[in-house]
């Protein structure tokens, strides 16, 4: 019995795996079922004994995308730091460009993307997994700014919107774009540091009314250490929620509850 329910999990993982990897190609619509059993390596048979139907699979992909991390063992650190609002932003947008712009993630990137283009039913669960809670932490950090005097009163939400535009944007295009002589003439040029220092000081120069040329702040090392070993726990370990789980983790660091 044991061996069956083991099995049946490292089959079901196939598929999804499978299913994530034709629908990132493809989109829903495109997507069929035979190219995913074919991907899995099972019978097509197989698809329909677990997950019913096309709808119903796509609907789990896009949870197990999407959705939060069930993990137990991610590897937590209640640190403390004290940060300048400024500090803040900047973390923020250093974990949000790793999220972005890393290749390992670039299936969940296309599946938002496809489902930006689809407009499907599962639309809502994107937003609610990946843009809102980004959204939300990047105009908290702005408003506490604000709060404490760092900053001077903006439209926080068009301030974020326009920041997670353009990371979001810069990450697919580099993708996408590999092979044009658009990217070897003008996005080849920049790597991830430029994107981030451009964003940031075109944040800040808003924020304060200061020179765009304000430096780039210091980040504990042990807060810098921290992101990039939750980010290379998602990555490495080729796991999904990582959206929802970072940009909730990142909040609890950086806002302390607020």
């Amino acid at each position: 019995m044991r061996d069956k329910v083991i099995q049946d999990a490292k089959t079901r993982e196939r598929i999804l795996m499978a299913a994530r990897d034709e629908f990132s190609h493809l989109g829903y619509r495109g997507a069929r079922m035979a190219a995913i059993a074919e991907r899995a390596g099972i019978n097509k048979a197989l698809i329909h004994y677990y997950f019913e139907n096309k709808e119903k699979l796509y609907a789990e992909v896009i949870k197990l995308v999407f959705g939060n991390s069930s993990e137990d063992d991610i590897p937590l650190y209640p640190g403390h730091w004290d940060l300048t609002c400024a500090q803040k932003l900047y973390a923020c947008l250093y974990c949000f460009r790793e999220m972005h712009v890393d290749p390992r993630n670039l299936k969940v990137m296309r599946i938002s993307f496809w489902e930006f283009l689809e407009q499907s039913a599962h639309l809502n669960s994107i937003i609610e997994g990946i843009t809102w809670p980004q959204h939300r932490l990047l105009t908290r950090i702005i408003e506490e700014g604000i709060e404490r005097g760092e900053f001077n009163p903006v439209d926080t939400h068009l301030l974020s919107m326009n920041i997670l535009s353009f990371i979001g944007l810069h990450g697919m295009n580099v993708s996408i774009l590999a092979d044009t002589d658009y990217y070897k003439n003008y996005l080849g040029k920049y790597d991830e540091s430029h994107v981030l220092e451009f964003v940031f000081r075109l944040s800040i120069s808003y924020l304060t009314g200061e020179s765009s040329s304000t430096d780039v702040p210091d980040l504990p090392p042990d807060l810098t250490e921290l992101i990039d070993r939750q980010l290379a726990y998602f990555f490495e370990g080729n796991r999904e929620g990582m959206f929802h789980f970072m940009t909730g983790q990142l909040a609890d660091i950086l806002l302390e509850g607020k």
